[in-house]
């Protein structure tokens, strides 16, 4: 019983931590940094933080090269525009909004599945993603307070959390055979190079003293606290109450994120965003007790 409520007291902190994690990422890009600037930083810290896992835990036996090339491809594509897809999206959409939108994750996530040939869904599936994409039409209508002014800021917003669950489903193959950790730490070893080639200029061309110390602390907190720590705590609760249970808490992160932005940036949730919210949260209870047979493992 210890160990169930430790691991539940876990999940529920990297959910908090990953809703306040919006609105820290929405200040640093307004004192200093650009998007590109604050994603190249942000990455560059945790992949040290992941270097120094490599370098001090045994990991397992090495890639196959096949399976490497596989990592890499996928990894490095997929993270580096989904670390600068984030910044960008509050450059064109409320904190509140993006946050909204991430309660797409677990829909892309299964669409990705069904495409996979993972699962074969049933027919609640199809009518949990009718409502979580209903839903983002609204909080897209309810954001800009009509459908032509929204569109980009709705666009970018979902980048994030497509590429993500696109990530997640693509290396199930690699998790399985490989670990979690392994394939993680590795995946930010190979996407360092492209993420930060794509930065690069920005980084050079930041002015550096004109960013203010509450943003370095925000980088700092996204990069070590958002992702690095994060990362190890809910892998570490996952073994204990399983993965079902887990999805559960991950799907409180954008409302999360929704009420630090209305508390802390005093944004206003409309009418429509909260209806928006409502119907991604009914998408999220459907594809979660819809019926989808899993077909066979990928390969």
């Amino acid at each position: 019983m210890r160990l169930r409520i430790h691991a539940d007291v876990l999940l529920a902190a990297c959910v908090i931590i990953w809703g306040f994690n919006f609105t820290v990422v929405k200040y640093a890009t307004a004192h200093g940094f650009t998007p590109l600037a604050f994603a190249g930083t942000r990455f560059a810290l945790s992949v040290a933080v992941f270097a120094v896992i490599g370098l001090t835990r045994n990991l397992g036996p090495k890639l196959e090269r096949r399976d490497l090339i596989y990592l890499i491809g996928w990894a490095a594509t997929l993270t580096t525009i989904n670390q600068v897809a984030l910044p960008y999206s509050f450059q064109y959409a409320s904190v509140s909004s993006v946050a909204l939108l991430f309660g797409t994750l677990p829909i892309f996530a299964g669409v990705y599945s069904i495409l996979w040939k993972i699962e074969q869904p049933g027919r609640r599936i199809w009518l949990a993603a009718a409502c979580s994409f209903g839903g983002v039409s609204l909080v897209a209508i309810g954001s800009h307070g009509g459908p032509d002014g929204s569109v980009v800021g709705i666009l970018v917003g979902l980048i994030a959390p497509g590429t993500f669950s696109l990530y997640s489903v693509a290396l199930i193959p690699l998790v399985r055979k490989y670990g979690t950790l392994h394939v993680n730490v590795l995946a930010a070893l190979a996407t360092a190079p492209l993420l930060l080639a794509t930065t690069g200029p920005s980084l050079v061309h930041t002015n550096w003293g004109a960013v203010s110390g509450l943003a370095w602390l925000g980088v700092a907190y996204s990069s070590f606290v958002s992702y690095a720590l994060t990362n190890l705590l809910w892998l570490s609760a996952v073994q204990t109450v399983g993965a079902a249970r887990a999805t559960l808490y991950a799907n409180l992160q954008p409302f999360f994120g929704a009420i630090f932005a209305v508390l802390l940036l005093s944004e206003v949730l409309g009418r429509l965003e909260i209806v928006g919210g409502v119907a991604i949260a009914v998408g999220i209870v459907l594809s979660r007790t819809g019926s989808a047979r899993k077909l066979k493992r990928p390969r």
